[in-house]
């Protein structure tokens, strides 16, 4: 199974960077989805393009959040790879602009991977996603122009 998904994200890379070159940032939450994402993607190891984890703490989950962050970075050290971490008071920043967490959250989250994106000269950022993400499955739909139809996780992509 884990040889299907670097074959499929090798396809994927090769599209989107066929001379292979620039950084990708990985964004990693510490949960399963982005350290799936992020175990395939660093078995490429050696191939183009190199690969930059990327980890924001979002401060919303006390010391679980602070535990994420240790994790992703472990995560991260065990496999040699260059990890960037960054730190958002998403709370007060909600509250500041008048939003939601969900979207101080996600704006946080995007300033902080594109500071590590320009930092490291990387050319794409990977989210990784599956397909229990409902909304976001939605959205990434509505998105490619295929509409809001929920499909099977075997035939997600």
């Amino acid at each position: 199974m884990i040889s299907n998904l670097v074959s499929r994200i090798r396809a994927t890379v090769a599209q989107a960077l066929p001379a292979g070159d620039g950084a990708v940032v990985l964004a990693v939450s510490g949960g399963v989805d982005s350290i799936c994402l992020a175990d395939a993607a660093l078995a490429m190891r050696g191939d183009k393009p190199a690969f930059v984890i990327a980890h924001l703490n979002h401060q919303l989950r006390g010391e679980d959040s602070q535990a994420d962050a240790q994790f992703v970075q472990a995560f991260a050290d065990r496999r040699g790879a260059i990890c960037e971490t960054g730190i958002a008071d998403v709370k007060a920043l909600a509250e500041s602009r008048k939003v939601s967490i969900e979207v101080a959250a996600r704006d946080a989250r995007y300033a902080f991977l594109a500071k590590v994106a320009s930092m490291h000269a990387a050319t794409h950022v990977a989210l990784a996603h599956h397909a229990d993400d409902q909304a976001e499955t939605v959205l990434l739909r509505l998105l490619r122009g295929t509409g809001p139809a929920m499909s099977s996780p075997a035939s997600a992509s």
